[in-house]
């Protein structure tokens, strides 16, 4: 099997997970709690409060690099953009 196709197999074997998972209570429970954090995203832009948009993206950034950072480029792109948001 050359590497596209396990790459292709890979993916589907994820997407099958990723299937599955949404059907479970801790899947429903994220994906509802991914939408109340979407609308609260989107009410926070409707006040044009700039620097609580900021400090908005920021936090998510944050949350992102503790939640994510596994490997020393993921944890260098994601300081850098908490580094830029910072100034």
């Amino acid at each position: 099997m050359d590497k596209t196709s396990i790459t292709m197999q890979i993916l589907f074997e994820e997407e099958i997970f990723i299937r599955g998972m949404r059907l479970t209570s801790a899947g429903q429970s994220l994906s509802e709690t991914r939408k109340k954090l979407l609308n609260h995203i989107r009410e926070i832009v409707k006040t044009s409060d700039a620097p609580l948009m900021i400090a908005t993206e920021l936090a998510i950034l944050q949350n992102d690099f503790d939640r994510y950072a596994n490997s020393r480029a993921m944890e260098s792109s994601l300081q850098s953009a908490i580094n830029e948001m910072e100034v």
